[in-house]
């Protein structure tokens, strides 16, 4: 059973307890699509959820050059799992990247927020 201190809830909440949430944040935003956390989050899972997040906000403001470690470490996860995450955003068609070469070296990656994927059904 959950016992209430003030406005804190501490233990798990009842069943039936319904949430409410409202949005009280000025500009500046990003959006992503409600359908991203309604059909496809439970299939993408947090980290690839995370990574796409971060690039709509990054989007959103035309372009931004940011390195791997520095948006692994804004977002708060290894370098390793931000790499499984843009794999499979790019394999599943969540995003598709541009892959810049200079002669033989790789220089840069741009990556492009696609539609949402449709979902298949399975069966």
């Amino acid at each position: 059973m959950a016992t209430v201190t003030g406005e804190r809830t501490e233990g798990n909440p009842p069943g039936g307890m319904k949430v409410r949430v409202r949005d009280k944040r000025q500009q500046p935003f990003f959006i992503v699509y409600n359908d991203l956390v309604d059909c496809h989050l439970a299939r993408m899972g947090m980290s690839a959820y995370v990574v796409y997040t971060a690039l709509c906000r990054f989007g959103w403001n035309d372009s931004v050059l940011i390195s791997y470690t520095q948006l692994a470490r804004r977002l708060g996860i290894a370098r390793s799992t931000l790499w499984l995450a843009l794999s499979y955003l790019e394999r599943e068609r969540y995003i598709t990247v541009e892959r810049e070469m200079d002669g033989p070296v790789h220089t840069a990656n741009t990556y492009f927020i696609e539609e949402l994927p449709e979902l298949s059904t399975g069966g």
